[in-house]
């Protein structure tokens, strides 16, 4: 079906695209823009677009609100209902807008993107600018954040004086916020530039790289401004163009759905941050186009992004050409003939006879240019390249054109970049990515291993050689969990694991060719596990840190006594490390070596505590994208295989004297302050979590400092730490009226009926976590009886009960 050269937003069904890392995301930025209060009055109404009135589906945007009444809310729903009819059916944004004070009165609103991606790594028709978060989710067709954290935050100013009906009937005193916040969501879509002044020179980009909208502003000769060549960045000529008010956005779909025409954008002679650049210009811009202009009058009333801002949107990639294709792999096969097949999939209307592939094999220095053939059937484009020898490299790309004249390619990381395959024999070795455990617990009944694999023609099997100390080595195969991750749970149980224990084992991966790649990790020994030892289960535990040698398992924690403090406490590196890479981490983790009996009523946690760690943003909540480096307490009731939170985390804000003094020296990017004995606060909590306890539980804990990319401070201190249960007695556990203790144990386990309560016959067994009978009874029903596994090693068994059809199992945790 042909589609007219128009803002017509398509869902793009899937997408090739790379894998994202390093700067090819950026996560933190200060790119804002601001939507100012205007001091006159203009009563004006410019109702939706006529999508919005047919209603026929549109986007799904998902807004976390924050601080609204209803009826703000309604308004800001309703907003996001018009934008959402303009975009396609299947696209997801998250939105978090908050209601609140800002610092500056006459800032009605503000939008920023949470994260930005390279357009190589999307495939996006500019390989070198940023794309904004929505935006680039919409053409690599997945996110890249998590299915529920925003990619656009918005911030409405509660001091305004708002109308908050949405007829368009705004009064004259007051500020219409239906307007103001489909001007915030349009700009969180990616209506906004990255330019700057600083002093007497003018900047833009991340790593000197402009977003996308930066590289379509131009001066009144229609020179681009991000021409280095003739601006450089940064420089003082750059600059005089930003603040000259002569800047207009400009390209081939703003000009075809313009008359030929740029848009004069705002650029006035005194920078205005968040402002400047990022709106169209207030004198010039029709009323039906002034919903993007930067200052929102009283009474003024545009439910309608407009016909500039819809061609200046399609302009930076919501108007798209991609190609849905398979990357061919590497091969042994002798091919006669290289199968090409893609799928065109565009937002308007492409020329297919302008639809081809790049080529070229082995050392060859030029490029073959074939056009591609299209299969009317399934409206596939395809094309047959010979071979002419075994063992070559085959290079190939994709382009087609839009009906605006703009060449799309595939890959898009530049004009010559290619796919690549090699045809031919292959000593390819896969690649094997494993991170050790830093421990296991002696009482733990197995040994979980995870590892991703991959190769260029496959991998055909993954395997384990493990021993415990320096006995016999076993094997054991790894099973995929999902494309390109393996695991293997290796069974303990009957090996009696004790404290000083040292677990071995490698990794070995076998690729699909004819002569079997291998590659194993390490290259040469093994990757070591100590075993750590479990101290008897308790229903209390305190410390002064005095005392506390050898209960505790730590990594990047030590007790010590710093100078100037007054004795030990449990402390983090000082200061402790950031990564330099986005998305790297930095954990630190202390394991209390001590379990506790639980039951489902949790454990009270007192201590006293110093948190010099980097601040999220004002108003983040732990979990969000800019909630940034924080500490928590944790627990596990399967010996440490799974972590959860006993209290959510939190960083340097959860006192005022630890803000202000991470605050109070700054340098570069990170705090320089040392805490101090007398910084200690005291703090207690009291974790609830019955989904995660049941009665007779052993719940383990652990500190945990997280740390982020590119800030740090002095770290983490804790002091005086008192655990209790709440629930002191742990009671017997009841299974058809039979009650079953200790549980934790040393292995003597009783089971008693209860009083005037016959059961008839009852039969045990015990079992190890494989399966294999330890001991076994078979008892009358009427007088209690027990069983001793004393002699077995700690770990995890399982106890099964079969009464009449009545039959259960439940889990039993040994302890020495």
């Amino acid at each position: 079906m042909k589609k007219s050269c128009l803002f017509i937003l398509v869902y793009l069904l899937q997408v090739y695209f790379t894998p994202v890392s390093g700067q090819d995301i950026i996560t933190k930025t200060s790119l804002r823009t601001v939507c100012y209060a205007g001091k006159g009055v203009k009563n004006i109404y410019i109702p939706p677009p006529e999508e919005f009135y047919r209603k026929e589906g549109g986007a799904t945007i998902t807004v976390v609100y924050k601080g609204f009444n209803s009826l703000a809310k309604n308004a800001f729903q309703y907003a996001v209902d018009i934008l959402s009819s303009l975009l396609p059916s299947n696209t997801t944004i998250n939105i978090k807008a908050e209601f609140k004070q800002l610092s500056d009165p006459g800032v009605l609103a503000q939008a920023s993107a949470t994260y930005f991606i390279r357009g190589s790594a999307i495939n996006a028709f500019d390989p070198r600018a940023y794309y904004a978060a929505p935006l680039a989710e919409k053409i690599a067709g997945k996110s890249y954040n998590g299915a529920t954290e925003p990619d656009v935050e918005i911030s409405i100013n509660s001091l305004a004086s708002w109308y908050t009906g949405t007829s368009g009937d705004t009064p004259s005193s007051m500020y219409d916020l239906v307007t103001v916040v489909l001007h915030e969501l349009i700009h969180g879509l990616g209506f906004f530039d990255s330019y700057t002044v600083v002093d007497s020179v003018g900047t833009y980009g991340f790593y000197g790289i402009p977003v996308i909208y930066d590289k379509f502003v131009v001066n009144k000769n229609n020179i681009k401004l991000a021409d280095t060549l003739i601006f450089p960045n940064p420089s003082g000529r750059l600059k005089s163009e930003l603040t000259g008010n002569n800047v207009f956005f400009n390209g081939p779909v703003v000009s075809a759905l313009n008359n030929g025409n740029g848009i004069k954008l705002f650029a006035p002679s005194v920078w205005s941050s968040g402002s400047s650049i990022a709106h169209f210009d207030e004198a010039l811009t029709p009323s039906a186009d002034a919903l993007m202009t930067p200052y929102i009058d009283r009474g003024e009333a545009i439910h309608s992004p407009g016909k500039l801002a819809r061609a200046l949107m399609g302009e930076i990639g919501w108007i798209n050409t991609v190609f849905i294709h398979n990357k061919l792999s590497d091969t042994e096969d002798s091919l006669e003939y290289v199968d090409l097949k893609t799928l065109i999939v565009s937002d308007t209307t492409f020329n297919s006879d302008s639809a081809g592939v790049v080529y070229s094999f082995g050392n060859q220095t030029g490029q073959d240019t074939l056009y591609l053939n299209r299969d009317a059937e399934d409206d596939t484009f395809f094309a047959n390249i010979p071979v002419p020898e075994y063992n070559t490299v085959f290079r190939y790309s994709f382009f087609v054109k839009d009906c605006f004249n703009r060449t799309f390619r595939f890959p898009s990381a530049s004009d010559s970049a290619s796919v690549s395959i090699y045809i031919g024999t292959d000593t390819v070795k896969p690649v094997v990515i494993h991170t050790p455990r830093e421990m296991i617990f002696s009482i733990s009944p197995y040994l979980g291993i995870t590892a991703d694999a991959a190769d260029n023609i496959g991998i055909d099997t993954v395997f384990l050689e493990y021993r415990l100390n320096e006995g016999s080595i076993m094997f054991a195969g790894m099973r995929k969990k999902e494309e390109e991750s393996f695991y293997a749970d290796i069974d303990f149980s009957s090996f009696g694991l004790q404290e000083g224990d040292t677990i071995s084992y490698r990794i070995t991966a076998i690729d699909k060719s004819r002569a079997g790649n291998t590659k194993t990790i390490p290259e040469n020994g093994y990757f070591n596990i100590p075993v750590e030892r479990v101290f008897e289960p308790s229903v209390s535990f305190s410390t002064d840190f005095s005392d506390a040698s050898g209960r505790f398992i730590n990594r990047g924690f030590d007790i010590i006594t710093p100078p100037g403090f007054a004795g030990p406490a449990l402390h983090t590196r000082h200061p402790y490390e950031s990564p330099e890479k986005d998305f790297d981490s930095v954990e630190y983790t202390s394991v209390l070596k001590v379990p506790f009996l639980v039951d489902n009523s949790g454990v009270t946690i007192r201590y006293n505590e110093i948190v010099l760690v980097e601040p999220g943003e004002t108003g983040s909540v732990f979990g969000s994208e800019d909630f940034y480096d924080y500490v928590i307490i944790e627990g596990s009731t399967d010996f440490g295989n799974n972590w959860f939170p006993l209290i959510d985390g939190y960083d340097s804000r959860i006192f005022p004297a630890f803000l202000n003094a991470y605050n109070s020296a700054i340098s570069g990017m990170n705090s320089t302050y040392s805490g101090k004995q007398s910084m200690f606060q005291g703090r207690q909590f009291t974790s609830i979590t019955s989904p995660k306890f049941s009665n007779g539980d052993t719940l383990l804990i652990r500190f945990r400092l997280f740390s982020d990319p590119y800030a740090n401070g002095w770290g983490w201190a804790i002091d005086d730490l008192n655990i209790k249960s709440i629930t002191t007695s742990i009671a017997p556990l009841k299974m058809n009226s039979l009650l079953i203790y200790p549980n934790p144990g040393n292995g003597i386990i009783y089971f008693a009926p209860e009083q005037d309560k016959a059961m008839g016959d009852i039969i045990c067994s015990i079992r190890s976590i494989s399966g294999t009978e330890i001991k076994s009874s078979v008892s009358d029903g009427l007088n209690g009886f027990v069983l001793d596994i004393s002699d077995q090693p700690a770990g995890i068994y399982l106890i099964y009960l079969r009464n009449g059809s009545n039959i259960s199992t439940i889990k039993y945790v040994k302890v020495d």
